[in-house]
């Protein structure tokens, strides 16, 4: 994990019209390594376990096929999607990601995954990832809206960042590019069957969809420089 400026607090819109002064603690170079510690308020010690089941909520919705909407971090969505490759025409069921307009709005990222003809997707459900991370519903918003506040910060300073959600992939987002990329095995899931076929595999290679599980998170950006989300 690393960050190179300095991250101070700045008035955002962040739902639909309701400013949010964010209270995160500033971030400064020497800061870099204590970062993870200030995502959210100390009273909320339980993040981890907040972001997992938003993780387990995104991934249960997928594989039903259906989109589910994160609040001020974006939405996400399976589309039919065929590929050629060679003389072959592959056929999947693809996860794709939309940033939350908030993020991208200010910011100039690339969108390479907008849904497409206006999808309305079902929101997240707090009480549901509140039960999960056997937290309450409060913790559960300020949670989320407290590690998006830093997102935010960071992005407009111009710092790389890396959204890492539980077995399901890792958002990375540098510069003016926004990249979702998953696991294999959670893309397997996704398509209902191993994915063994070469066509396949270099489809989704092409489409830059895949990401390990055992490569290091630094190694994906092209500075090797990147802080690391929601830890």
């Amino acid at each position: 994990m690393a960050a190179d400026s300095g991250v101070s607090p700045a008035q955002m819109d962040f739902w639909g019209g309701r400013e949010f002064v964010s209270m995160m603690p500033s971030i400064t170079p020497t800061e870099a390594a204590e970062t993870q510690h200030d995502l959210v308020s100390p009273c909320f010690p339980e993040r981890k376990a907040v972001w997992d089941a938003v993780a387990s909520n995104i991934q249960q919705q997928l594989l039903l096929h259906k989109g589910i909407r994160i609040p001020t971090l974006g939405s996400f969505d399976v589309v039919h999607t065929e590929t050629v490759v060679g003389n072959k025409t592959v056929v999947l069921q693809r996860p794709v990601f939309h940033l939350a307009r908030n993020l991208g709005g200010g910011q100039n990222l690339e969108k390479k995954d907008d849904l497409a003809g206006g999808k309305q997707l079902e929101p997240l459900k707090y009480a549901k990832v509140a039960s999960e991370a056997s937290v309450s519903r409060r913790e559960v918003e300020c949670c989320i809206l407290g590690t998006m506040s830093l997102l935010y910060h960071c992005l407009e300073k111009g710092v790389s960042v890396a959204f890492v959600l539980r077995d399901v992939g890792v958002l990375l987002i540098e510069g003016s590019v926004v990249l979702m990329r998953f696991y294999l095995d959670f893309l397997e899931k996704v398509n209902g069957e191993r994915i063994q076929d070469r066509a396949t595999l270099k489809a989704l290679q092409q489409l830059g969809m895949v990401v390990s599980r055992d490569v290091p998170i630094a190694s994906l950006s092209f500075t090797g420089r990147v802080l690391i989300f929601p830890k």
